[in-house]
């Protein structure tokens, strides 16, 4: 029986060791998971420094939906809002501020990785790179007199099934902070 349990032991070692090494950074770093957030006035401040902050949307809601006068400001060492009918979803006079230490802020979404509408303005500020995919709508949409700006260090990318970036009316997107811009 002895014999039984040291088998045992050693099996969940070496299966753990062997996960680690096959494993990617980010799946051993800490998590922290928001519920997606939804805010019409005042002001939301979610200080996540030095940890990953993950928003899903479970496909049914934006991840960060900002409209009134609200304003979202966060701040993680890395930044993924997946699984959102939008990513980020600002209208408007809203404000919606992201910022990365020293990662990367991912946007994984069906629907427009970015609106902002009206007023509203979106400044995600990365310390690596800023990531946004959108499998069926537009990377960026900004309309009427919106605001979004992106700023990276590294690369910027945007992939999207539609337009990588729409600019509607008088809005602007601003992407002059990216020391690289890749389009696909």
């Amino acid at each position: 029986m002895r014999q039984l349990l040291n088998r045992c032991c050693y099996g969940v070692i070496t299966l753990a060791f062997s996960l680690s090494l096959l494993s990617c950074e980010d799946d051993l770093d800490p998590k922290t998971f928001i519920e997606p957030i939804f805010c019409d006035s005042g002001i939301v401040d979610i200080d996540e420094e030095g940890n990953n902050v993950v928003i899903n949307g479970a496909n049914q809601v934006e991840c960060i939906r900002a409209e009134g006068n609200c304003t979202v400001n966060m701040l993680a060492r890395d930044i993924v809002l997946q699984g959102c009918l939008e990513c980020i979803e600002a209208s408007d006079e809203a404000e919606v501020n992201l910022t990365t230490e020293s990662r990367d802020i991912r946007c994984i979404t069906e629907g427009d990785g970015v609106l902002a509408t009206d007023n509203a303005i979106v400044t995600l500020v990365s310390g690596n790179i800023i990531d946004i995919f959108s499998n069926q709508a537009n990377g960026i949409r900004a309309e009427g007199a919106s605001f979004v700006e992106l700023v990276a260090p590294n690369q910027c990318i945007i992939e999207a099934a539609q337009s990588a970036i729409v600019e509607e009316d008088t809005a602007e997107v601003d992407t002059s902070g990216c020391n690289e811009l890749i389009i696909q």
